[in-house]
């Protein structure tokens, strides 16, 4: 009996094994981003859930410089995720999510209609998952790839917070752009410009690494949330509230 305690008890941790979530590791907040840019011209919105900005018109945050993701990008011992909470405007045209390196090195990823859309710049064709997005939605959005030379290798898309929604993508590597262009960018495809900008709001962009590509939608969901942003209660309206809860309460004494 015992025995067969103990082949079940192994047959069951090869199974979790099998299945083990990919331990991701952030590696720069969208705050810390946002900090050490050159560029800043969107708009942030307060009294949020989460870190939230408004792009549109040609806005973007760029120039945005990191060591730890610069040598993250180079290192092809280590997987990148890249995740955000994203609302488009409307699904008309291509626009950028982020964007690394300047116009004809690094990668961008955007929206494409319905669609996401990777681009290796210089070197790879674009490469789009039709994955149903649509305007005036919050939807979580990101791209999981092995850095170095072969950096978007067999990728991972996500879009939603399922596994059903969930897309392999093999891009080809992109071209690691010179010092000078070694930066990032939010709402642009260029790092240093405004290319295929954004138009709706970004929240709570993040960057991670793990030492394997993400195995689900779940492993980005731990860390990310699986609720969308939402307005946080002002003050003001904590204090209305707590009025009208003294009226009734004073409304009940007198019956």
């Amino acid at each position: 009996m015992k025995k067969y305690i103990t082949l079940a008890a192994l047959l069951a941790a090869g199974t979790a094994c099998a299945n083990a979530a990919t331990t991701l590791t952030e590696l720069v907040s969208m705050d810390a981003l946002v900090a050490s840019a050159t560029t800043n011209t969107a708009t942030k919105i307060e009294d949020m859930s989460v870190t939230t900005y408004s792009f549109g018109d040609g806005t973007y945050i760029g120039g945005i410089t990191n060591k730890d993701l610069n040598d993250a990008l180079a290192d092809s011992s280590k997987y990148i995720t890249i995740a955000a909470w994203i609302k488009m405007d409307d699904t008309n045209d291509v626009e950028s999510i982020f964007g690394y390196g300047a116009q004809q090195n690094g990668f961008k990823f955007c929206t494409n209609g319905a669609g996401l859309q990777y681009t290796a710049k210089g070197v790879a064709d674009k490469e789009t998952a039709n994955v149903g997005l649509t305007a005036n939605t919050w939807t979580l959005v990101g791209i999981s790839f092995k850095g170095g030379n072969d950096a978007a290798n067999g990728a991972k898309y996500i879009c939603g917070t399922s596994n059903n929604n969930f897309y392999t993508r093999n891009l080809g590597g992109f071209a690691l752009p010179s010092a000078s262009d070694q930066t990032f960018a939010i709402g642009s495809g260029n790092s240093g410009s405004a290319r295929e900008t954004f138009n709706g709001w970004i929240a709570d962009l993040t960057i991670f690494t793990s030492d394997s590509v993400i195995s689900g939608v779940d492993d980005i969901t731990a860390h990310m949330g699986t609720a969308a942003p939402v307005p946080e209660p002002s003050a003001f309206g904590m204090l209305a509230g707590l009025g009208a809860l003294a009226l009734v309460a004073s409304r009940r004494r007198r019956k």
